[in-house]
């Protein structure tokens, strides 16, 4: 139980950290900037958004990735254990079949 508390209060701690760096850096990179994608110019925007908004979108992504590789595995592994205790039923009749057979 005091692990517990002891691990949520050291990713609070990280979050708080990371807060504070995330509004230092928007704080002190202010300068604006056009940013040009395929040749099309985007909205002059400053510096410091532009970098937080991608490192967001980027965690955000992310996280979508993994949820969508966990939901396949746990797929995958429903459909496993499914066919694993078909072929265990079918092995099941088989050996009784061999049994009967010796008798």
């Amino acid at each position: 139980m005091v692990i517990r508390w002891l691990r949520l209060l050291l990713w609070l701690l990280f979050a708080v950290a990371l807060c504070f760096i995330a509004f230092s850096f928007v704080i002190e990179n202010s300068d604006a900037v056009t940013l040009v994608i395929v040749g099309y110019s985007l909205a002059p925007a400053s510096l410091s958004s532009i970098v937080v908004s991608s490192f967001i979108l980027g965690g955000l992504m992310g996280v979508f990735s993994g949820v969508v590789m966990v939901t396949l595995c746990r797929v995958r592994q429903a459909l496993l254990r499914r066919k694993s205790e078909q072929q265990e039923a079918e092995l099941k009749k088989l050996r009784m079949n061999t049994l009967k057979g010796l008798s």
